[in-house]
């Protein structure tokens, strides 16, 4: 089931109840007075940044934190030794935190661009 969109109204509403954080219904848009490849572009655009979950995001953050802590313990004073509980509960730690703050950029930049893409559109739809 998709959430229809057929003016500006219907785009308010789908504002005031914020950007999706997990995969849900899409937006279809239905308005009149633009041509059909202006239309499948916004469709195509207001979806892309609707059904955000920031995987791409955390998952760029976790890949750099682990190679990030590899290189660490190498370069590290006695870091080829043994490793130790410390040591690995610091990089489950550092490794977690990053996919966490990566998760959460993801989402807030989606947010971001969610409005943006709903601000131009609006103002399209109102010349």
């Amino acid at each position: 089931m998709a959430n229809v969109i057929r003016g500006v109204g219907d785009l308010e509403k789908i504002v005031a109840s914020g950007p999706v954080v997990y995969p849900g219904p899409s937006l279809r848009l239905e308005v009149a007075g633009l041509a059909e490849p202006e239309r499948e572009m916004w469709q195509k655009r207001l979806n892309r940044h609707y059904s955000i979950c920031g995987c791409q995001s955390s998952a760029w953050f976790l890949t750099v934190a682990m190679i990030g802590y590899v290189v660490f313990l190498l370069v590290a004073p006695d870091g080829t030794g043994p490793a130790g509980w410390a040591r690995l509960t610091w990089g489950v730690i550092v490794v977690l935190g990053a996919g966490l703050v990566g998760k959460l950029i993801g989402l807030g930049v989606g947010a971001f661009l969610f409005r943006r893409s709903v601000r131009l559109l609006r103002a399209r739809l109102s010349a």
